[in-house]
């Protein structure tokens, strides 16, 4: 019950984002590059309404790197799209723990806003992502990973560290779930209207219907918490 009423939290905070219209076909687009230095940081938050948002964890940086491209969408013309860029805020702050993300923009009858994220940072790194509408794709090391998704598909592959803490809560869309066979987690993956399927990843204590899977990962010490409303998980083993 306390998963259900969580998803129904989520889904009503997200109602009031706005999406996309297909009407809205006079486009502007802007890109930008920003490189930041890590100084003991380990979380990344990023708070976004429309957009996707990719990150790539590697062992081959030491810093964070951010592509960002800003869209401005207008039923009216491009010019008039142009001139409503200015409307989309970013903010990338660093604090003592954590590297802070936000990008906003108003809501608006004849516009439609988007800001597309890829992120490069370290492997081993912690996360929490509250988007509205838009796509999340992140391939990371983790011990804590937080994603709010009201409407789209999220596709993770993770490392988790043990002790971890997982959870992914999505209004409307799919979650495909990749981890290595020796995680230690206990698993709560379910749906309203979908489905839930593993393959190939080994779970004592397994509990499962076409809706839900619970069980044991290894020794069962993490946790890891899978939901959306309509949509189907897919979970898999590295």
């Amino acid at each position: 019950m306390k998963t259900i009423l969580s998803l129904f939290v989520i889904v009503c905070i997200f109602c009031a984002c706005d999406k996309t219209n297909s009407d809205r076909d006079q486009e502007y687009e802007e890109k930008e590059s920003e490189t930041i230095s890590i100084s003991g940081q380990k979380m990344l938050v990023i708070q976004s309404r429309n957009g996707d948002i990719t990150i790539t964890g590697t062992d081959a940086k030491d810093d964070m790197s951010f592509d960002i491209t800003k869209i401005v969408k207008s039923r009216v013309s491009v010019s008039h799209a142009e001139s409503h860029m200015s409307d989309i805020s970013v903010s990338i702050e660093e604090n003592t723990d954590e590297i802070e993300v936000i990008a906003d923009h108003p809501t608006d009858n004849d516009l439609d806003y988007i800001v597309n994220f890829s992120i490069t940072l370290p492997l081993i790194f912690d996360y929490e992502i509250t988007l509205g509408n838009g796509n999340i794709d992140m391939e990371a090391k983790s011990r804590f990973v937080t994603i709010y998704l009201g409407n789209g598909n999220t596709a993770a592959d993770l490392i988790l560290l043990d002790t971890c803490e997982v959870d992914f809560y999505t209004g409307n869309g799919n979650i495909d779930f990749t981890i290595p066979s020796e995680t230690n987690a206990h698993l709560d993956a379910s749906v309203g209207n979908g489905t839930v399927t593993n393959s190939g990843l080994s779970i004592q204590n397994q509990v499962s219907s076409d809706k839900r899977i619970t069980g044991d990962i290894g020794n069962g010490a993490g946790m890891i918490v899978l939901v959306t409303g309509n949509g189907n998980i897919r979970i898999e083993s590295m």
